[in-house]
């Protein structure tokens, strides 16, 4: 049986598109016309990665994405129609792993999904646990603690700080932050690193110093 993918949609030709397409692809596909029903899903169900609608009548994709976040770490991508940096921001701040903007290619689509698929899998084999001075990041249940407590990170800043403690003592650039974090089909601008390594910092308190900035070429992770 093929992987698991939940739509959560209230457009049912856009939900056909996508079912029809990723079952040729060899893809279980479960569907769901508004938020409450996917969240009976996600309860019940075992699901690889979520296909989220953002503007759905009452509970929207964004309210969605924090509660499913609140049991569970598949891989999310918002299917939305807007595409600013301010609602993309808060998007990944709600949990969303990644974005496609409508009208959207199903091919780009696949190739988002099997990537965030692959990473998953990837951070799960790596084993559960990543640790520095004062913290540790538990990959399987994405759950950060500092000095023994549980600290709120959102899916991006997770992501971020996964990959520095994956190369502690490497000077990263904001290219490769993207590139790993965000996809290489991300067309926005850099400094979108910026903002979420200012809120990174302010999480994790004391151990920020450990994340440095090194002038015109990136950050490093020093223990």
């Amino acid at each position: 049986m093929g992987r698991r993918l939940l739509i959560v949609e209230d457009e049912r030709k856009i939900r056909n598109l996508i079912r029809d397409y990723f079952e040729m692809k060899g893809y279980e596909v479960l569907e769901a016309e508004h938020g409450r029903e996917a969240l009976e899903i996600t309860e019940k169900e075992s699901v690889d990665i979520v296909f989220l609608d953002v503007m759905m009548p009452g509970m929207d994709g964004m309210m969605v994405c924090q509660e499913i976040r609140k049991e569970n770490d598949m891989p999310i991508i918002f299917l939305t129609a807007l595409y600013d940096e301010e609602s993309k921001l808060k998007g990944y701040s709600s949990g969303a792993d990644d974005y496609v903007t409508k009208p959207f290619s199903l091919e780009v689509l696949l190739a988002k999904t099997e990537a965030l698929l692959k990473r998953y899998k990837r951070d799960i084999n790596k084993g559960n646990f990543l640790e520095s001075k004062g913290l540790k990041l538990d990959i399987r249940s994405r759950i950060l603690l500092v000095e023994g407590k549980e600290v709120f990170l959102a899916a991006k800043e997770f992501e971020i700080l996964q990959f520095f403690l994956e190369h502690k003592e490497q000077v990263i650039s904001r290219e490769q932050i993207l590139d790993r974090v965000w996809g290489e089909e991300y067309y926005g601008y850099d400094r979108t690193v910026d903002t979420h390594i200012k809120k990174l910092r302010k999480a994790i308190g004391d151990s920020a110093k450990c994340l440095q900035t090194i002038y015109k070429a990136g950050y490093i992770w020093k223990e």
